[in-house]
């Protein structure tokens, strides 16, 4: 499946980004209490730097960073 976070900077998206990332590694339960089971996920970005924003914001969330793979474009 495929999901695109669209929105102005600033908006959220790279954050929800991860808290989904996050929940699908480690499986559990999503904010609403609904199961999660666990799973891989495919991340792809463009605007934060992986080392200072987007590993930090998943190692925040205790995901399983072996469960998660991340395509960053260059511009």
């Amino acid at each position: 499946m495929y999901s695109f976070l669209v929105g102005d900077p600033g908006a959220g998206k790279s954050f929800l980004s991860c808290y989904l990332a996050a929940t699908l590694s480690k499986g559990g339960q999503w904010a609403d209490g609904s199961p999660c089971e666990q799973g891989r996920t495919l991340m792809f970005t463009s605007e934060d730097h992986l080392g200072k924003v987007v590993v930090p914001r998943l190692n925040a969330q205790d995901a399983v960073l072996d469960k998660i793979d991340i395509c960053q474009f260059v511009k």
